[in-house]
This record gives structure tokens, sequence and C-alpha cells, in this order.
């Protein structure tokens, strides 16, 4: 049986990451996660992500399992709050054709501050 002692505990907590805040339900949520896995089933699969703490090799690592769960390559795109404002502002393609065609939010809101600073 193996044991934490209260200084590896404290250590741990330090080292979690923060807890996420949502600004929804739960069962928004498990909706939103069951109606993109069905998109994922019959279309490719494209993920924006726009954080200020989210590194690229972390988005690949922690999408591998889903990636082989449904047997399709995930193409992540990752802006920073700042770099996704700038390109809405400029017009990007891209980001113009992800808001104006069907996509799912998994968190947030695209009207919320976060999702256009």
């Amino acid at each position: 049986m193996s044991f934490m002692t209260q200084r590896t505990q404290e250590q741990a907590r330090r080292t979690a990451a923060p807890a996420v805040r949502l600004s929804f339900e739960q069962s928004e949520f498990d909706a939103r996660i069951a109606k993109t896995r069905q998109a994922m089933q019959t279309a490719g699969v494209d993920l924006l992500i726009v954080s200020d703490s989210v590194i690229l090799e972390q988005a690949y690592i922690a999408l591998t399992s889903a990636e082989q769960e449904i047997a399709r390559r995930i193409n992540v795109t990752l802006y920073t709050s700042e770099e996704f404002r700038q390109r809405r502002e400029q017009g990007n393609p891209f980001i113009a054709k992800v808001l104006a065609g069907e996509h799912w939010l998994l968190m947030g809101k695209t009207d919320e501050p976060a999702a256009t600073r």
C-alpha cells in the first residue's frame, strides 16, 4: 500500500492543473460532447483552441486517445486569445469560415469576452 506524506501531497496540489470553472451546466457540456462525437463519426475533425495557457504539444498529447477512439486524425489550430481577436478583426478566412459554418463549442461561448479578446 502506498501513501503520500503531507509534503508530497502539498507538492502534488501545487503542480496539479487548476480546476476549470464552466460558464454552463455539466449537462450542457455533456450534450455538446455527445453532439460533437456524433458529428465526428461522419466528418473530418478540425479543432480550434483559443487559450492563453494551453501549449500545442499538450493538446496533441491530450487528443491521442480521442484520435484512436474515432480512428480519425484531429487537426489542431491553437491561438492565444489575442491572436484570435486580431485574426477575427482582420477578417481571417479560416476564422470567418469556422464562425460562419457549423461548429460546436465545447467550452465558453463566442460572445463571451474570453472568446473575443
